[in-house]
């Protein structure tokens, strides 16, 4: 893992971030701007850039969800961007809701039995 976050923190310094931001700014609404947004989420979080990493999943969370079915990846990438930064008590939140809201995604069997499901949903 070591190599892949010091080669993302590379690529992401030497102009990849930059074309990301390009792509997002020039593009909105386009039918792949929710997945954009969740790969360089994920980029980010894989650099160390985890609160900027959450705050992209977050907008994905809030404004991408009638048009992709990529909530789940935005849910399970922020627990695991906590986890990352050994905050283990957001960690086990945002897990716990991962697993509550999408028990039958792909990312759910990985959590199984190792962290437990939110109570009901408050929102």
């Amino acid at each position: 893992m070591r190599q892949g976050a010091e080669a993302t923190r590379k690529w992401l310094g030497e102009g990849g971030k930059a074309q990301f931001e390009q792509w997002l700014a020039g593009n909105a609404g386009h039918a792949a701007e929710p997945m954009a947004r969740v790969s360089f989420a994920r980029c980010l979080i894989i650099a160390g850039q985890h609160a900027a990493g959450r705050e992209i999943l977050k907008k994905v969370i809030a404004e991408d969800g009638l048009r992709s079915t990529l909530i789940d990846d935005a849910q399970f990438w922020t627990g695991v961007s906590y986890n990352y930064q050994r905050d283990h008590v957001s960690a086990r939140k945002a897990f716990g809701e991962f697993l509550r809201d999408y028990p039958n995604s792909s990312y759910a069997k990985q959590l199984s039995g190792k962290f437990p499901v939110a109570g009901p949903v408050t929102r």
